[in-house]
Protein backbone atom coordinates (compact mmCIF):
# COMPACT_ATOMS: atom_id res chain seq x y z
CA UNK A 1 0.00 0.00 0.00
CA UNK A 2 1.44 3.35 -1.07
CA UNK A 3 1.45 6.20 1.43
CA UNK A 4 1.09 9.81 0.43
CA UNK A 5 1.50 12.93 2.51
CA UNK A 6 -1.26 15.36 1.62
CA UNK A 7 -2.38 18.10 3.98
CA UNK A 8 -6.09 18.76 4.09
CA UNK A 9 -7.18 22.20 3.01
CA UNK A 10 -10.39 23.78 4.20
CA UNK A 11 -12.82 25.67 1.99
CA UNK A 12 -11.92 29.02 3.55
CA UNK A 13 -8.19 28.50 3.01
CA UNK A 14 -8.77 27.33 -0.56
CA UNK A 15 -10.83 30.45 -1.35
CA UNK A 16 -8.22 32.67 0.27
CA UNK A 17 -5.43 31.03 -1.75
CA UNK A 18 -7.44 31.38 -4.98
CA UNK A 19 -8.14 35.07 -4.31
CA UNK A 20 -4.47 35.67 -3.49
CA UNK A 21 -3.48 34.04 -6.77
CA UNK A 22 -6.11 36.01 -8.71
CA UNK A 23 -4.93 39.34 -7.31
CA UNK A 24 -1.31 38.43 -7.99
CA UNK A 25 -1.99 37.38 -11.58
CA UNK A 26 -4.17 40.44 -12.22
CA UNK A 27 -1.51 42.75 -10.83
CA UNK A 28 1.20 41.17 -12.96
CA UNK A 29 -0.99 41.42 -16.05
CA UNK A 30 -1.65 45.11 -15.41
CA UNK A 31 2.04 45.77 -14.73
CA UNK A 32 2.87 44.18 -18.09
CA UNK A 33 0.20 46.19 -19.93
CA UNK A 34 0.55 49.60 -18.29
CA UNK A 35 3.87 49.55 -16.47
CA UNK A 36 4.50 49.12 -12.77
CA UNK A 37 4.46 52.79 -11.81
CA UNK A 38 1.30 53.55 -13.81
CA UNK A 39 -0.69 50.69 -12.28
CA UNK A 40 -2.67 51.77 -9.22
CA UNK A 41 -4.07 49.74 -6.35
CA UNK A 42 -7.53 50.81 -7.46
CA UNK A 43 -6.92 49.41 -10.93
CA UNK A 44 -5.68 46.11 -9.51
CA UNK A 45 -8.66 45.84 -7.16
CA UNK A 46 -11.16 46.70 -9.88
CA UNK A 47 -9.67 44.26 -12.39
CA UNK A 48 -9.61 41.57 -9.67
CA UNK A 49 -13.29 42.17 -8.93
CA UNK A 50 -12.68 43.21 -5.33
CA UNK A 51 -12.91 46.36 -3.23
CA UNK A 52 -9.74 48.33 -2.52
CA UNK A 53 -10.20 47.46 1.15
CA UNK A 54 -10.22 43.74 0.32
CA UNK A 55 -6.89 44.17 -1.45
CA UNK A 56 -5.35 45.11 1.91
CA UNK A 57 -6.48 41.81 3.44
CA UNK A 58 -4.01 40.14 1.08
CA UNK A 59 -1.28 42.72 0.44
CA UNK A 60 -0.02 45.85 2.19
CA UNK A 61 1.10 47.47 -1.07
CA UNK A 62 1.43 46.71 -4.76
CA UNK A 63 5.13 45.96 -4.25
CA UNK A 64 4.09 42.81 -2.43
CA UNK A 65 2.51 41.43 -5.59
CA UNK A 66 5.95 41.21 -7.16
CA UNK A 67 7.44 39.65 -4.06
CA UNK A 68 4.47 37.26 -3.72
CA UNK A 69 5.33 35.49 -6.95
CA UNK A 70 8.90 35.01 -5.80
CA UNK A 71 7.86 33.87 -2.32
CA UNK A 72 5.40 31.37 -3.81
CA UNK A 73 8.16 29.34 -5.45
CA UNK A 74 9.23 27.49 -2.26
CA UNK A 75 5.58 26.77 -1.38
CA UNK A 76 4.98 25.39 -4.86
CA UNK A 77 8.07 23.20 -4.54
CA UNK A 78 6.83 21.95 -1.16
CA UNK A 79 3.41 21.12 -2.62
CA UNK A 80 5.06 19.29 -5.50
CA UNK A 81 7.21 17.29 -3.08
CA UNK A 82 4.08 16.31 -1.15
CA UNK A 83 2.32 15.29 -4.36
CA UNK A 84 5.22 12.94 -5.18
CA UNK A 85 4.35 10.84 -2.12
CA UNK A 86 6.80 8.54 -0.37
CA UNK A 87 7.30 6.02 -3.18
CA UNK A 88 10.93 7.08 -3.80
CA UNK A 89 13.94 8.13 -1.78
CA UNK A 90 13.93 11.67 -0.39
CA UNK A 91 16.58 12.77 -2.90
CA UNK A 92 14.70 11.27 -5.86
CA UNK A 93 11.46 12.85 -4.61
CA UNK A 94 13.05 16.31 -4.41
CA UNK A 95 14.67 15.87 -7.85
CA UNK A 96 11.34 14.89 -9.41
CA UNK A 97 9.59 17.81 -7.73
CA UNK A 98 12.22 20.28 -8.96
CA UNK A 99 11.99 18.91 -12.49
CA UNK A 100 8.20 19.23 -12.44
CA UNK A 101 8.46 22.79 -11.15
CA UNK A 102 11.01 23.67 -13.83
CA UNK A 103 8.70 22.39 -16.56
CA UNK A 104 5.84 24.48 -15.17
CA UNK A 105 7.89 27.65 -14.64
CA UNK A 106 6.51 30.58 -16.58
CA UNK A 107 9.52 32.20 -18.15
CA UNK A 108 7.45 35.16 -19.37
CA UNK A 109 6.38 35.99 -15.81
CA UNK A 110 9.92 35.56 -14.47
CA UNK A 111 11.26 37.93 -17.15
CA UNK A 112 8.51 40.49 -16.45
CA UNK A 113 9.20 40.45 -12.72
CA UNK A 114 12.92 40.75 -13.32
CA UNK A 115 12.38 43.83 -15.53
CA UNK A 116 10.04 45.44 -13.00
CA UNK A 117 12.35 44.78 -10.05
CA UNK A 118 15.37 46.16 -11.93
CA UNK A 119 13.45 49.33 -12.83
CA UNK A 120 12.38 50.25 -9.28
CA UNK A 121 14.77 50.98 -6.40
CA UNK A 122 12.18 50.08 -3.77
CA UNK A 123 11.64 46.66 -5.32
CA UNK A 124 15.38 46.09 -5.65
CA UNK A 125 15.73 46.65 -1.91
CA UNK A 126 12.79 44.33 -1.15
CA UNK A 127 14.17 41.68 -3.46
CA UNK A 128 17.56 41.79 -1.79
CA UNK A 129 15.96 41.52 1.65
Amino acid sequence: MEKTLKPKEGVREKKRREMYRRITETGLKLFAEHGYEATTLDAIAEASGIARRTFFHYFRAKEEIILAWQKALPDELYAEILSQGVKASPLATVQAAMMAQTVNLRADVAALISRIVQSTEQLQAGNQA
